[in-house]
This record gives structure tokens, C-alpha cells and sequence, in this order.
């Protein structure tokens, strides 16, 4: 059979949000649920011991204080179920009366604020890659040049990038293309199996329990029976199909199209001048709120509503800020919700998202900055491109204008639910100087629009699951300093260094000590973090 390579395809499902079905509460799974919140030596399971510390340590109290975190994100489901009750709101400012009561800049802002509309009301969700936007903004002046000649060092480094970026583009653009082809017809193949066994056995097969009731000496049928389990066992099923090719058509007609420009359509700023600050809306879910409401629920879903996940924190009120696409964020925009974040009160900010290109990086830098100056915590997920950050960056990078790390940032990687070689996450990002510490990030299950949950890969909920460590400690000890907060999350992790790990991306022959993938060889645990705020807390 041809096409194998597109199984592999369709079971690794892009990891930042993986391919499995929406559920409802009553339907979780219940091999995943709540596995991160659990604990090694109880459980057998490399979670965080976050039941542990809430049995143990926390059983009779209650948190001292409520701490705000900010989710940077596409949107969230402020109407989630399991979010009831942990939405922050601007008590400062008055809902729809279309004014700017508290004086911020931002009317209506009452859960937040969303950066991907205009005053109207008008939003969008979708948006081409940064290397996209470099090629059709050096597109008019380098896009008919051949040659260098008669350049200055500035435009001819431009020149480079534009042809970097044409290549780039060009080549993802036919790789695209190919597997649109190649999905067609592995698609038709497929198709013409299911009828050929429903009309000669009268079995419809949708999924690997189907092929139990087929039975024949026909080789034929035998083959046909074989090539399916060998599809179902490889994660294949017709709705990570279908999202495949979902997929496939957003990358060709919106992520990797040069003429896709809603931005200019719908807001009409100058990206490039972070003056221009008057637009957006307090829209905060939008038309798009998938990946910010798993995020919020990994951090803070209820968990006394006696209904679906479980989140890490409880004393949580999560600020939604709505700056992330389906493509790449803009610079403008991550740096303008990180100030909004920073001024309207946020504790910790959580950032799940990332690009390898930033053009006008230097105002994210200011803006983290900015933040770390005034106390917030900064998290920030490494990416899923199982590449080494201190090589290749992920932007936002944790490093300043001046070049140094942002005191308050911390980098994310993302760890796997089984103890041994598998425990780095096969697509997670790394670094010994540019990652902090790991902490779940696959198979998930958490909050998803609507009332449903789903189950997700990504080290986009690795960072959330240290912001909801970190928002419970805080809780507890309000007393302690945002330094300190950082300094025992990353010293009282599980002690994981020694252990030998598949490096992310590589084969089983790819080993090395976990202790190379951090700068710390840790994983975030919320025992043992409560543990050292209480004799941090003793000694002050």
C-alpha cells in the first residue's frame, strides 16, 4: 500500500494540538485524566504532585490570596463550565457602557482585552507565518532585483532575508501542495476499502473494532483488513482526517499566502509603530478560543464543581488577552498585552505561543522587560520543533535588548507521563542555557469551547502547568517575593537529571542525560516546591 509516511503524519498530529475528538465531561479518558497532577512514587506516574500537596500539605486551608494570571493567547471561553467563577474581572471599569471608566485606554475592558479586532466589533483569527510577512513587505522593492550590486550593507541584508524568505515560502508552499495531492489520494484508496468490505462482507468498518467482525479466506479482504489495523494502531481515525486536511487547506490558503492580509482589513495600524495603541475591542474570546481556553483549564479548571478536568490552582483569576492567530502573533501585539497585563495587575503571565522569526522583537524585549521589573512572572512555552533553543531561537526569547536574561522570564520545556526514555516529549524544544525546566505537556486532557475538553500535546500546556504551580504557591505564601516564587519553582523540582533520555526529534539510539536538555534537569513538582516556600517562609 502507498502513502505510509502520511499515517505517521496523521498519528503525530502537529503536537501543539493534538488530533484526538472533543469530548464532554462524562466521556474523558480516563488513561490521561488528570495524570500531570499526580505523583511518582504514589502513583507510578511523573506528574506534579498536585493531589499529593492538596491531601497532604494543603488539606484544611485555604489560599491567602487570589493571584491574577494572564493568558496571552487566541481567545478564552469565559463561559466554560469549568472556568465558572475564575474569570478576572475589572472591577474598576463599568460593562458596555462605552466608556473608559478606569482611565487605562481600553473601553469595556472588563475580562480583558483583544487585540486581533477594531472598535466595531470586527475580528480575526487567521493570519500568515512572520517569514511570509517579510517576504511581502521587502516584495515591492527587492522582488524584480537579480543582483546586489549598487547595494548598502542594510539593503543587501534586507535582500538576503527577502530571499530567504522566498525560498522559504516557495518550498513550503510545494510541500503543501504535494501532501494536499497525496492525501487525496491516500483518501480515495482508503474509501474504496471501506465499500469493497461493506459490500462483500456487509461490515462497515469506522474503527479497529469493526475489523473484528470481518471474516474471510479471501486474501484480498485479508490484505484490506491488514492495511487498516496497521492505519487504526498508527492513531489514524477519519476525524484526524479530516482535520489533517482542514489543516492543509489553512496553510495554503491563509498561513502561506502572501496575499492574505486581514490585519490591514480589520484593524488598518501600522504594525511596526507601537504608538498606534487605539484598536482592538473587549471581545476576549473571539471568533477562535480553542487554544487559550485549553490553556486557561490546564491552569486553573475548578476543581470542586465535581465535573470535568481538573486544574492545578484554585485561588486563580485568569486575565484574557486575546493576541495570538492561527500563524504567527505580531510583535506589536504580544508587547501591547504584556503592558496591559503588567498595568492592570497580573501576578504571573502565561505565554503559550511562539515563532522562529521576530522583526520588531525589540519591543517584546522592552515590554518582558517592563514586566520583570515590576514583579510578574513570565512563562513562556520552548516550542514544539524539537529543535535546541540555544541554537536556533524561539521567539519571544528570554534575552533582553542588552542581551542578558530577563530576570523573571522562564522558558518551558515539555515531559511525557512515563518515567525513563521516553519522558523528554519527542517534539518539545530544548536547551541547557535557554530552557529552565520541564513539566508535563502530552496527552492532556483539558478545557475546549463549548463545555467540551480534549486531549492535547504541546509544550503550550507545559508552561501552564508551571503558571498553576506557581499561582498555588504564591497563593498560599502571598509573602514571599516574585524571585523567591522563581527561585523554588526551578530548585525543589523532581531531581530528574541523571535520567536518560531519547533527545527530542532523535532516534532511540539519540541518548543523553535529561540534565542536558535544562538548565536546571528538573521537573516542576508542586510538593516539593510547597515544602521550600514554607521553610523560605519560616526563615523570613
Amino acid at each position: 500500500m502507498k502513502h505510509l509516511f502520511l499515517i505517521t503524519l496523521l498519528a503525530s498530529s502537529l503536537f501543539a494540538q493534538a488530533q484526538d475528538a472533543v469530548r464532554t465531561a462524562d466521556s474523558l479518558d480516563v488513561a490521561y485524566f488528570n495524570w500531570q497532577n499526580k505523583d511518582l512514587k504514589t502513583d507510578k506516574i511523573m506528574g506534579m504532585s498536585v493531589e499529593k500537596t492538596y491531601q497532604t500539605l494543603i488539606k484544611d486551608k485555604k489560599p491567602a490570596k487570589t493571584i491574577i494570571v494572564a493568558v496571552i493567547d487566541g481567545g478564552v471561553d469565559i463561559k466554560h463550565e469549568d472556568l465558572a467563577g475564575k474569570i478576572w474581572v475589572n472591577e474598576k471599569e463599568i460593562a458596555q457602557n462605552g466608556k473608559d471608566d478606569d482611565g487605562n485606554g481600553y473601553i469595556d475592558d472588563i475580562h480583558g482585552w483583544n487585540f486581533m479586532g477594531n472598535a466595531q466589533g470586527e475580528n480575526y483569527s487567521k493570519e500568515v507565518y512572520e517569514y511570509v510577512r517579510i517576504y511581502r513587505d521587502l516584495l515591492p522593492t527587492y522582488g524584480e532585483l537579480n543582483s546586489t550590486d549598487g547595494l548598502n550593507e542594510k539593503q543587501k541584508a534586507e535582500y538576503a532575508r527577502f530571499k530567504d524568505s522566498e525560498q522559504k515560502l516557495n518550498k513550503e508552499r510545494e510541500e503543501y501542495s504535494q501532501a494536499g495531492k497525496d492525501i487525496a489520494q491516500f483518501e480515495m484508496q482508503y474509501k474504496q476499502i471501506i465499500a469493497f468490505l461493506a459490500n462483500e462482507t456487509k461490515v462497515e468498518v469506522n474503527t479497529k473494532a469493526d475489523l473484528a467482525k470481518v471474516t474471510s479466506s479471501d486474501k484480498t479482504i485479508q490484505e484490506m483488513v491488514k492495511y487498516l489495523e496497521m492505519l487504526f494502531d498508527n492513531g489514524f481515525s477519519a476525524a484526524a482526517l479530516e482535520e489533517y486536511k482542514k489543516d492543509i487547506d489553512e496553510k495554503l490558503n491563509f498561513n502561506l499566502n502572501p496575499d492574505f492580509n486581514p490585519r490591514a482589513e480589520v484593524v488598518g495600524d501600522d504594525v511596526h509603530d507601537i504608538s498606534q495603541t487605539n484598536y482592538g475591542n473587549a471581545d476576549v474570546k473571539g471568533p477562535t478560543s480553542e487554544h487559550g481556553t485549553m490553556v486557561a483549564g490546564m491552569i486553573t479548571a475548578n476543581r470542586t464543581n465535581q465535573i470535568g478536568t481538573l486544574g492545578v490552582a484554585e485561588g486563580v483569576k485568569i486575565m484574557a488577552l486575546r493576541a495570538v492567530p492561527n500563524g504567527d502573533e505580531y510583535d506589536k501585539d504580544i508587547a501591547l498585552a504584556i503592558r496591559y497585563a503588567t498595568d492592570n495587575g497580573a501576578h504571573i503571565i502565561n505565554m503559550s505561543f511562539g515563532k522562529g522569526e521576530s522583526p520588531d522583537q525589540w519591543m517584546v524585549q522592552e515590554a518582558l522587560q517592563y514586566a520583570s521589573d515590576k514583579g510578574v512572572l513570565l512563562v513562556h512555552a520552548a516550542g514544539n520543533d524539537s529543535k535546541n533553543l540555544d541554537v536556533e531561537p524561539n521567539f519571544p526569547s528570554p534575552y533582553n535588548t542588552s542581551g542578558n536574561k530577563i530576570p523573571l522570564m522562564l522558558t518551558i520545556g515539555a515531559s511525557a507521563k512515563e518515567k525513563g526514555k521516553e519522558m523528554a516529549a519527542s517534539f518539545s524544544n530544548y536547551g541547557k542555557k535557554t530552557v529552565d525546566i520541564f513539566a508535563p505537556g502530552e496527552q492532556i486532557s483539558t478545557t475546549y469551547p463549548e463545555n467540551k475538553y480534549k486531549l492535547v500535546d504541546g509544550t503550550s500546556f507545559a508552561a501552564p502547568a508551571v503558571s498553576g504551580v506557581a499561582a498555588l504557591v504564591w497563593s498560599y505564601y502571598p509573602e514571599l517575593t516574585v524571585q523567591q516564587l522563581k527561585e523554588i519553582l526551578l530548585r525543589s523540582g523532581y531531581k530528574a537529571g541523571k535520567q536518560k533520555v531519547i533527545v527530542p526529534g532523535g532516534d532511540k539510539k539519540d541518548i543523553v542525560k535529561f540534565a542536558s536538555l535544562s538548565e536546571t534537569g528538573n521537573l516542576v513538582n508542586a510538593y516539593q516546591a510547597f515544602i521550600m516556600a514554607e521553610k523560605m517562609n519560616t526563615k523570613k
